[in-house]
């Protein structure tokens, strides 16, 4: 994806384009599972934190 493109599609997300916000979740899973455990145990709701987070700062990314 380059600069451009996720941009526009940042600009998507900000706009509460559901699918766009589907796919930023998708692309950021691998790395939202890897910080969701804590001692060795998944933690659902550090997982759930995380994603919030996620699309939370998304949207407050200034690019459009």
């Amino acid at each position: 994806m380059s600069d451009i493109e996720f941009s526009d599609f940042i600009c998507k997300v900000k706009e509460n384009d559901s699918p766009s916000m589907e796919r930023l979740v998708s692309m950021f899973t691998p790395l939202i599972k890897k910080y969701s455990y804590i001692n060795s145990r998944f933690d659902e709701d550090l997982n759930s934190e995380l994603v919030y987070t996620l699309i939370r700062q998304s949207k407050k990314y200034n690019v459009c």
